[in-house]
């Protein structure tokens, strides 16, 4: 079945990502400072970072997999707004949509969601991945159907 995977990120250089944590009181899922080795690739990071992530659901409505993790981040959206300022960090939501057997999720966010990236100041990019028939899971082998698609805010 299609399945979404997202993740709330904030970029940025020369900072300390446990500063966000701290100052969000947010434990995240994942951290990472420049040069530090990508899980998936191996590859050196070329920024630090800051990541609270979903896990991959099995889905059709990308609005319902978004929802849980802004709802986490969403309280604390002045703290992140001056945290970003003042650290010059980029905060972003990224979705990325494993398309299987044709069944296109709806990929649409409602005025709701929209107002709560544009307080938290995030840009939005989505990926959407075609499996194919025959893919298991949220393999990263298919072609891209879009993307990324980005929107800043």
């Amino acid at each position: 079945m299609t399945s979404i995977k997202c993740y709330f990120e904030v970029f940025g250089y020369g900072y300390d990502p446990t500063v966000l944590t701290h100052a969000l009181g947010i434990e995240p899922t994942e951290t990472w400072r420049i040069g530090d080795r990508t899980r998936k690739s191996g590859r050196p990071y070329k920024h630090d970072g800051w990541s609270l992530s979903s896990e991959e659901v099995a889905s059709l409505d990308l609005q319902e997999v978004v929802l849980p993790i802004l709802t986490r981040v969403y309280p604390v959206a002045s703290i992140l707004v001056d945290s970003c300022t003042r650290l010059k960090l980029e905060p972003i939501l990224s979705c990325a949509v494993y398309v299987k057997d044709g069944q296109m999720p709806a990929i649409s966010l409602d005025t709701k969601t929209v107002r709560m990236l544009s307080a938290l100041g995030a840009g939005l990019d989505i990926d959407v991945l075609d499996l194919g028939p025959s893919a298991e899971g949220g393999s990263p082998e298919g072609e891209w159907l879009t993307g990324p698609f980005q929107v800043a805010p």
